[in-house]
C-alpha cells in the first residue's frame, strides 16, 4: 500500500469516526433520523474489520485495501447525507419554536412578516401526514409542517389567518379539502 492510499484510509476513517461520534451525541432522542447512521456504523465496522484482517493476512492486502477504502468512503458519504438531514431538521425545529412562543394576537404580525418574505406556513396535525393537502398548499407557495397529533391553539390562530389569506387572495377554501 502506497503512502497516498494509507493517508486516504486514515483520513476517511478518522473523519467517519468523528462524524459517528458527533451524531451519536447530537442525535440523542431523535431515533427517526438515525437510520443512515446505522448503515454508516455497519460500513465503518466493515472497514475496521478489514483493517484488522489487512494486518494479519498479507496475501489479501490488495483486495482488503480496496474494501477498506470502499467501506470508509460509504461511511463518510452516509455521514455527509446525515449532516444535511440533521441541519434541515434543526432548522425546522428552530423555525417552529418561533411560532410556539407567539400568542394568538402576535400571529397576525408574524403572518405579515412571513408574507413579505414568501415564507407562509401551515401547521398540520392529526394521525397522519396529509400529502394531498401539502401538495395543494405548495401550489400557493405555502409550506406545511406536520406536527403529529397535538397542535397548540396559537398555531391554530396562524392557520386561520392562512385560510383567510387563501380564500381572499386565491379564492381557495382549505376547509373544503
Amino acid at each position: 500500500m502506497n503512502s497516498k492510499t494509507k493517508l486516504s484510509i486514515l483520513f476517511l476513517s478518522i473523519i467517519s469516526l468523528s462524524f459517528l461520534i458527533f451524531f451519536r451525541i447530537l442525535m440523542e432522542g431523535y431515533d427517526y433520523l438515525v437510520e443512515p447512521l446505522n448503515y454508516a456504523k455497519i460500513a465503518f465496522g466493515i472497514g475496521f474489520v478489514t483493517f484488522l484482517l489487512y494486518l494479519f493476512i498479507k496475501k489479501w492486502r490488495n483486495t482488503l485495501t480496496k474494501v477498506m477504502l470502499t467501506a470508509f468512503g460509504i461511511c463518510l458519504c452516509l455521514n455527509l447525507y446525515q449532516s444535511v438531514e440533521t441541519y434541515q431538521h434543526l432548522q425546522h425545529n428552530k423555525r417552529l419554536e418561533i411560532y410556539k412562543e407567539l400568542s394568538c394576537k402576535e400571529m397576525k404580525s408574524q403572518f405579515e412578516s412571513d408574507f413579505k418574505n414568501d415564507k407562509i406556513v401551515y401547521f398540520m396535525s392529526g394521525l397522519g401526514y396529509n400529502e394531498e393537502r401539502s401538495n395543494i398548499l405548495r401550489e400557493y407557495d405555502v409550506n406545511s409542517y406536520y406536527l403529529g397529533c397535538i397542535m397548540g391553539s396559537n398555531l391554530r390562530c396562524y392557520n386561520d389567518i392562512v385560510k383567510d389569506y387563501l380564500k381572499e387572495k386565491h379564492d381557495y377554501d382549505l376547509d373544503d379539502h
